[in-house]
């Protein structure tokens, strides 16, 4: 069997491609078995995070247990090629004090490449430009992972260039199987997202046009919503509270400006208006509900497209 293991880039269009590879499941019945960041993958992902990302050493014996069942499943299926797709299977951040993200995809493939020895595997990572790519992680660990610095600031901690030729070049030098690179911006222009890691598993032009193509999907929040979720981070708010603060965020960012505006004291509009404050947020419960308050004056800025119609303010 050929096994695809797609692990990333995360912020490479992954929850886009997955989407595809999900919604495509009858065209690829037969083909290729797919196990997408959801049940399939959930014990890896489990046990890969708290093993190279955490560094705790307890995990080693669960995360093997758990490759040798995502590899059992994927045998059942019979299917001459996988495609295993999921970005977070070992990691969820940039950096943090026990590494970074190549550290830990340095000490990720062998694990993964011993546990599907016997059959054939080719690691595939998506990359984009680089700044692009380095403004969306931001963003996304704004999002999920609680980060309440600046771009600026949390760009300067990252501890790797993210020059893609030299970093994979270190990753293929230890990862036990072929490392093959694609480029994210070339298929999205395209309107293919994950056309690359389908020729890989063997499909053709008449098989890629029968696949439906999902439209971009985990797209970033505008600059309003990033910079409440800012707050929200800073703030002493459980930590299920702040994801579900962000979950609502997410799927309600049509309210916040692209950039939040601040009126100057001159009466003009500055850009770049910082966080609210912490006690601008009050968190408590009331029936069994948790509910958060918002301070009234805690504006981000004025939703140019949606407050102009109707006068709704982004908070």
């Amino acid at each position: 069997m050929l096994i695809l293991a797609h692990l990333g880039l995360m912020k490479t269009g992954t929850t886009t491609i997955q989407s595809t590879l999900r919604r495509n499941a009858g065209v690829l019945k037969g083909r290729v078995a797919v196990a997408t960041c959801d049940e399939p993958t959930a014990a890896v992902r489990r046990y890969g995070q708290r093993l190279v990302q955490k560094g705790r050493r307890d995990a080693e014996a669960g995360l093997r247990d758990a490759l040798a069942g995502l590899r059992a499943v994927l045998e059942r299926d019979g299917a001459p090629v996988a495609v295993i797709s999921d970005e977070t299977l070992y990691c969820r951040l940039v950096y943090s004090e026990t590494g970074d993200l190549f550290d830990w995809t340095r000490r990720a493939l062998p694990l993964v490449a011993r546990a599907f020895e016997g059959h054939e595997l080719r690691f595939v990572f998506y990359v984009r430009e680089p700044e692009a790519w380095t403004r969306s992680a931001w963003r996304q660990m704004v999002k999920r992972a609680r980060c309440t610095l600046d771009f600026d600031a949390w760009r300067r901690g990252i501890p790797f260039d993210p020059a893609w030729r030299e970093r994979f070049a270190e990753v293929r030098a230890v990862a036990g199987a072929p490392v093959e690179i694609l480029d994210m911006d070339r298929e999205a222009e395209d309107g293919r997202l994950g056309a690359g890691l389908l020729r890989l598993a063997g499909l053709d032009a008449p098989d890629l046009d029968r696949i439906v193509w999902s439209e971009p999907r985990n797209v970033a929040m505008p600059g309003g919503a990033v910079e409440f979720m800012r707050s929200v981070n800073a703030s002493s708010l459980p930590i299920r509270t702040v994801l579900a603060i962000s979950d609502l965020v997410e799927a309600s960012s049509h309210h916040f400006v692209h950039e939040p505006l601040r009126t100057a004291d001159d009466g003009g509009v500055t850009l770049n208006d910082p966080p609210l404050p912490p006690k601008a947020l009050t968190h408590g419960s009331e029936g069994g509900i948790s509910r958060v308050r918002i301070a009234p004056q805690a504006r981000i800025g004025r939703n140019e497209d949606a407050g102009e119609r109707d006068g709704r303010w982004s908070r």
